[in-house]
């Protein structure tokens, strides 16, 4: 019987076992007991979107020991799956004899996975069981005619059964019942949202309104307070036409001819040197346009039933709403198809379509209006391509305000694009009638044959053309070019911006500057050279810090987060994959099974461009036949192009703290050096991610990782995230370490040995040398003979300066004892000076000159240390008078003698 963990995803509701999502791993367990060699066939249904599921089925004997080949078999895409109806599908899994445990495990990614992504399982059968004595009752809404039937009808609607039932039983005429109904329930009041308007042909801008019930029409008019269907309304003034159209004669709108605009009233044609904005531009509702139709889809009966509503989306006029049914569990679905495809005239030839570089775009002017958060908004591309694949553009659960929601378009052929809603409670059939999702206005440009060169639709305007042939077909600029609409040119965009080509590229804003430190040159893509300059944010006054990480180039990033466990069934881990220099990483399911049962829905691969940063989710796989150790499944896109390289720690509303760096177990001196790469964001289905899902990479200083760079997931964020928003992985690389300059090292040279000398180099701390220095290298150094001979050269130059030397002091100290003879009296009459002996006219001088003289000659004239104004003056022992007479005097004065 199975069993379900306790508050786990797996429920029973409505006779059916239904997975929905939940934050925790959830398990449906069997435990079956076969006689023989049997097998158990799941009858089930898997949700639109089916990605952010992971699926693993375990399969036991009676000893706990799993089988070896169950997992491939299982999840094996083949001949054994079988489409019961539609979106149901049957698998079968063999079983051996004796006990056996079945364990279906489930886990969700939450960035990829709604509350509408439920797994239905309408029955199991099993094959092995030994027999019963007796039959099994029907359950009641079912019926068999006749005994020994395996298999229980279910009633149809309008009428119910009871447990055990041969047949089904009507309802009263007051009352209406669902499909597989136990009970019928009385018809309610009609009210004004059982009704709808049909817009009748406009006839000199006025119209008629009929009003029709919508389907199933189970209200009665007849009750107490009930809504009375409106009479039909005349003189209805008619909506303007969708731009790109104009209104016949006959009150139809038609697009403009080939070279005509129109803003929804004319056509006109466009000025010399424009071209028509060809495309589809539907803001007229008065009925549903001829590019579109409508269905339904129900989530909960597995059943082939047909859709009861129609139409499932409403025309009114200006706006086109869902449906407000009384139908339950089912989602309302307009599809718009765009057979010709698409065609730019402005694109390069043979340019690769990216989401950078897409062919058009689609985008609705819509919102929602719900009672809580499980209602849905799916907008989905199909591509129709030798079989279909689908595209989810854009996932909304909950209310959503008016809002416009464009997505790019990089496939230029044959498409279909699908709007499905579900109302709160849907996915259990308990929908929430008041529900409705509204668009007001659908654009598509770019329509048109690209093989022919041929534009489809109507032009809503006309945009300038630079380059126009004779037979007025538009030529696109060079590339990185925008358009000059006032002198209706090509102008390159200015170095470090690039052409957004996402925009209409007219006018120089259309050129966007490339983000911290990535350069652009070609004015096409901005990119990161890996060599950069930045501030040393520690000492303000330091001098900037340079860094290379070029080695990182073409190296795998990799790192895996931490492993899930189950009681029972596989284990699972993620795994990112990165790259900073735009070569792109591989971020597709790398298995051959189809890893949640069967998908619904066959995606198409990768064509958006390069992918920078990506999560799968990792299964291992125990069986030692498979080549493979794990399959990878849920890949999960983080980042498509890088934004910003720079050490700010705070980028586009997301912030960096000191636990995402593992700063706070560490001081302030001990914080290593970080550069942290921004992928740019990317938009988020999940509520508390209001600035979308961002991917960061934080290279780090490690001078001792010198191999290979170490990849890994932070401490306080084990498996890549902490709060679904921002995804974080930080690579350990001595390449990350600034790049020394010569002030950042100490040189030390060895001894010369046979003319070779080692030359080391100690940078300093949170240095690493460039590859024009190693850390040590050898040099040629100077011969032995020529140091011999400087050696000689410094010797002889040694004993010059000794002997200088030598000779001066000698000089010195016979001037010394001069002057000290002097000073005592006893040098010699005839001796007429005491100084240097040179020309007698270097020490003459004005008498006016009143200088200091000492031991000097003036005029002949002997003079002791005194100036000669107004100070007696000895000369040869004679003193003179002012009037010039000499007198006898000492040589020596008073204090000399007394000496």
């Amino acid at each position: 019987m199975p069993r379900m963990s306790s508050r786990s995803g797996w429920i029973i509701q409505s006779g059916e076992i239904r997975y929905q999502p939940t934050a925790c791993i959830s398990k449906l367990s069997i435990s079956l007991h076969l006689v023989q060699t049997g097998y158990i066939e799941f009858y089930y249904k898997m949700p639109k979107n089916s990605r952010g599921l992971v699926s693993t089925v375990d399969v036991r004997n009676e000893q706990c020991q799993s089988y070896g080949s169950q997992l491939a078999a299982l999840f094996r895409k083949d001949e054994d799956d079988i489409t019961a109806n539609a979106d149901w599908k049957i698998k079968r899994l063999d079983l051996k004899r004796g006990q056996n445990l079945i364990t279906w495990t489930i886990a969700n990614n939450r960035e990829l996975t709604t509350l509408a992504d439920i797994i239905y399982v309408a029955k199991i059968d099993v094959v092995g069981l030994p027999y019963t004595s007796s039959c099994s009752k029907c359950p009641s809404g079912t019926f068999s005619s006749s005994k020994g039937n395996s298999l229980c009808q279910p009633c149809n609607e309008n009428y119910y059964s009871k447990t055990g039932a041969t047949s089904c039983i009507q309802c009263p005429n007051n009352q209406y019942s669902d499909t597989k109904s136990a009970s019928c329930i009385p018809k309610p009041v009609c009210e004004k949202f059982d009704f709808y308007p049909v817009y009748g042909r406009c006839q000199d801008n006025k119209q008629t309104i009929d009003y029709i019930p919508i389907q199933p029409a189970v209200c009665q008019e007849t009750l107490p307070n009930s809504y009375t269907k409106p009479a039909t309304e005349h003189s209805h003034l008619c909506h303007r036409c969708s731009p790109g159209t104009e209104r016949t004669p006959d009150g139809i709108c038609e697009f403009c001819g080939e070279g005509l605009y129109s803003n929804g009233t004319k056509c006109e044609r466009c000025p010399p040197k424009m071209r028509p904005n060809y495309g589809y531009y539907i803001t007229n509702w008065e009925k549903l346009p001829v590019i579109a139709d409508t269905s339904c889809e129900y989530a909960t009966f597995e059943e082939n039933k047909e859709c009861r509503i129609k139409p499932s989306w409403i025309p009114l006029s200006d706006r086109i709403e869902s449906a407000t049914s009384r139908d339950k569990g089912i989602a309302m679905e307009i599809s718009f198809n765009v057979t010709s495809g698409f065609y730019n005239p402005i694109m390069q030839e043979n340019s690769k379509l990216s989401l950078d570089n897409p062919v058009a775009a689609v985008s609705l002017d819509a919102e929602t209006i719900c009672l809580d958060e499980s209602c849905t908004l799916y907008i989905v591309q199909e591509i129709i391509e030798k079989g279909r694949f689908f595209r989810f553009l854009g996932v909304y659960n909950g209310s959503l305000s008016r809002q416009i929601l464009s997505y790019p378009i990089f496939h230029n052929g044959n498409s279909r694009f699908i709007i499905a809603f579900m109302r709160s409670g849907a996915a259990n059939g308990n929908d929430a009638i008041s529900d409705k999702a509204i668009i007001y206005s659908v654009n598509m440009t770019n329509v048109g044959d690209a093989q022919h060169k041929l534009p489809k639709g109507g032009a809503d305007s006309c945009l300038p053309c630079p380059s126009m042939d004779s037979t007025g077909r538009c030529h696109p600029c060079p590339a990185g070019h925008y358009i000059d609409s006032k002198q209706n040119l090509c102008v390159k965009c200015p170095l470090g911006t690039k052409l957004n080509r996402t925009s209409n590229q007219i006018g120089h804003e259309s050129c966007i500057k490339c983000g911290v430190n990535m350069e652009s040159i070609d004015g096409v893509e901005c990119a990161f050279s890996g060599k950069l300059e930045l501030p040393d944010n520690s000492e303000p006054s330091s001098k900037p810090m340079r860094f290379d990480l070029s080695p990182l180039k073409n190296k795998p990033l990799i790192a895996e987060g931490i492993k899930v466990f189950a009681r029972e069934g596989n284990s699972y881990f993620h795994s990112f994959n990165v790259s900073l220099f735009g070569e792109g990483v591989k971020c597709n399911e790398k298995n051959d099974q189809s890893f949640v049962f069967a998908k619904v829905m066959d995606e198409k691969p990768n064509e958006e461009g390069e992918v920078l940063f990506c999560r799968s989710t990792a299964v291992p796989l125990n069986n030692e036949n498979q080549t493979e150790k794990a399959v990878y499944v849920s890949s999960f896109i983080i980042g498509r192009k890088l934004a910003s390289v720079t050490r700010n720690r705070s980028f586009k509303g997301f912030n960096l703290s000191d636990k995402d760096l593992e700063y706070d177990t560490m001081t302030q001196e001990r914080r290593p050096i970080d550069v942290h790469f921004y992928f740019e964001p990317l938009p988020s289905h999940v509520r508390s991610c209001s600035n979308g899902t961002v991917g960061i990479v934080t290279t780090r200083c490690e001078p001792t990782a010198t191999n290979e760079p170490q990849v890994r997931l932070p401490r306080s964020c084990p498996d890549g995230t902490c709060n679904g928003c921002m995804f974080h992985i930080i690579v350990e690389t001595s390449n990350a370490c600034p790049v020394c300059d010569t002030t950042d090292f100490q040189e030390i040279r060895g001894e010369c040995i046979d003319g070779k000398q080692q030359v080391h180099y100690i940078p300093s701390k949170h240095c690493v040398l460039s590859g024009a220095q190693s850390k040590e290298k050898t040099e040629t150094c100077t011969s032995s003979n020529g140091l011999k001979l400087l050696l000689i050269l410094a010797t002889i130059l040694i004993g010059f300066l000794i002997l200088i030397i030598f000779v001066f002091y000698q000089r010195n100290r016979s001037l010394e004892y001069r002057y000290s003879r002097i000073v005592e009296g006893h040098e010699p009459e005839e001796m007429e000076t005491c100084g240097l002996e040179s020309d007698d006219e270097d020490l003459d001088d004005d008498d006016s000159n009143n200088a200091r003289v000492y031991f000097g000659r003036k005029k002949n004239d002997y003079v002791v240390g005194v100036t000669k104004t107004g100070v007696p003056n000895f000369a040869n022992g004679i003193k003179k008078s002012a009037g010039g007479t000499a007198e006898e005097a000492k040589f020596l004065s008073d204090e000399t003698e007394s000496v």
